[in-house]
Order: structure tokens, then C-alpha cells, then sequence
């Protein structure tokens, strides 16, 4: 995506959604988010395609962003008052992302063996 590529994660969002909600929309939606510094709902979409994905590389690729999805120095603010601030501290970021990882491979597992057993999970 040309929007994306170019740092232009706010356009490219706007355009994100008004596309059929696929998981490459869901995953490039997380790459935008982020871009922007907003790793709460940059998670969100990359845990969306880590699940739902059928495409291999592609939730590889989402369980990748999760691991990695932590704030970048460009994305600290300092407010006037000299403190600064991101939407996740690096350890919060990195404690949700396991949490999120860890449940998604639970529910992935317990769908297997529920589909071995013949149910309809």
C-alpha cells in the first residue's frame, strides 16, 4: 500500500476503512496503527489476523508484530511539564502482546483438538 509506505499511516487508515475488512486490510490496519505510536490498536489488528489468518506467512508475520509491537523513542512525548508519555510503556506493551499471543495459541489448540474429536468448536 503506497499510503503506508510513504509514513502516511493516517490517510492510509482513512482508506483502510472503507475496504471488505480481509486480513491483509487487518494487518496492514496494525502496521498503520503502529506507525502512528498507537500500540493498543495496532495489537488489536495484528492478534485479529495471528487468529484468523488462513494465509501461513501472514499470521506468522502478525505473531512477529505482536512480539515486536513496543513504543520506538520517536514515538515518547514530552509534555510541558518535562515528563513523557506513550499510549504503552515498552513493558506494558511487551506484558499484553505475550498475554494476547499466549490466549490466542490456547483457543488455536483447544479448536484443534475440539475438531479432532468430531466437535464443532
Amino acid at each position: 500500500m503506497v499510503l503506508y509506505k510513504n509514513n502516511e499511516y493516517k490517510q492510509a487508515l482513512l482508506v483502510l476503512a472503507k475496504l471488505p475488512q480481509t486480513e491483509q486490510v487487518h494487518y496492514y490496519t496494525g502496521l498503520c496503527y503502529k506507525g502512528l505510536g498507537n500500540f493498543k490498536d495496532a495489537t488489536t489488528h495484528f492478534a485479529w489476523v495471528a487468529y484468523y489468518a488462513k494465509d501461513p506467512t501472514l499470521k506468522s508475520y502478525a505473531f512477529a508484530a505482536i512480539r515486536s509491537t513496543k513504543p520506538s523513542r520517536k514515538n515518547i512525548k514530552k509534555d510541558p511539564g518535562g515528563s513523557t508519555s506513550t499510549i504503552y510503556s515498552s513493558g506494558e506493551a511487551s506484558r499484553q502482546s505475550e498475554e494476547l499471543i499466549h490466549r490466542i495459541k490456547m483457543k488455536s489448540e483447544g479448536a484443534a483438538r475440539e475438531r479432532e474429536r468430531g466437535g464443532n468448536y
